[in-house]
């Protein structure tokens, strides 16, 4: 079976929009098709004409520090421009060429939100999903958070290396989950779609070889929800 694993970049739409992924608008989309050995098949990478197009829009970004990069890569030609309707047209294309039914992404609510609105507002509501009919959109975290974060070694890695969260719980970032199964624990997210999307799907590979079953992952109610079970066995090893 083929997987595609996708990341995105957004802006908020209106100053103060923060991460609210109704006002995104995506100017940096990657993805990677990869089979379930975790081998990489494809790689695509485009920046959005219209949000670059907006420097409005552009001063908002989280990442704007990352701008001068891109402009270079626009140069270049490592990042050709792609309006939001020919990226969600060649999206289509992949899944059908590659008979991808399962589209991932790390904390994947965010991403299937601002990637709907982005092409929405781009269409005049023309066009409502960005995502393929048919394929089915799935959270790595849920299915990290059920296979390698709900592990003693894995809450003990944290612990040990000061990844854990204010509350007190083992850290479940793809940063941190990737430090982990990489062994490299300064490793920094690039925070630029296709890289991410290459390190997130390196994390997939391993969770696919834990288990079979990926139903709680392509449940949208428990997107979100996979710093839980890490932190239960957290709170189940204090109790000893």
């Amino acid at each position: 079976m083929n997987h595609i694993v996708f990341d995105s970049e957004c802006a908020p739409a209106v100053p103060g929009g923060g991460v609210n992924p109704n006002v995104a608008r995506a100017y940096d989309i990657g993805f990677v098709v990869m089979d379930s050995d975790g081998d990489i098949l494809h790689r695509y990478n485009v920046g959005i004409a219209e949000t670059f197009g907006d420097m409005q829009v552009m001063t908002n970004a989280y990442y704007k520090s990352k701008l001068g990069k891109y402009l270079a890569d626009m140069r270049s030609g490592d990042l050709p421009m792609r309006s939001a309707a020919q990226a969600r047209r060649d999206i289509y294309d992949v899944c059908r060429g590659y008979n991808v039914r399962n589209i991932w992404a790390y904390n994947c609510k965010y991403d299937y939100a601002a990637l709907n609105a982005t092409v929405a507002a781009y269409s005049q509501g023309f066009s409502k999903y960005f995502w393929p009919y048919g394929a089915t959109v799935c959270d790595i975290a849920v299915l990290f958070g059920e296979t390698i974060g709900a592990t003693e070694k894995y809450v003990n890695y944290c612990r040990e290396n000061g990844f854990m969260t204010p509350n007190g719980n083992p850290k479940t970032s793809a940063e941190v989950a990737y430090r982990y199964i990489s062994g490299n624990d300064a490793f920094i997210e690039e925070h630029t779609a296709l890289s991410d999307a290459l390190i997130e799907s390196a994390i997939l590979a391993k969770c696919l070889k834990r288990r079979k079953s990926t139903a709680n992952s392509k449940n949208p109610k428990l997107w979100g929800t996979g710093w839980k079970n890490p932190a239960k066995v957290c709170a189940d090893m204090r109790t000893r």
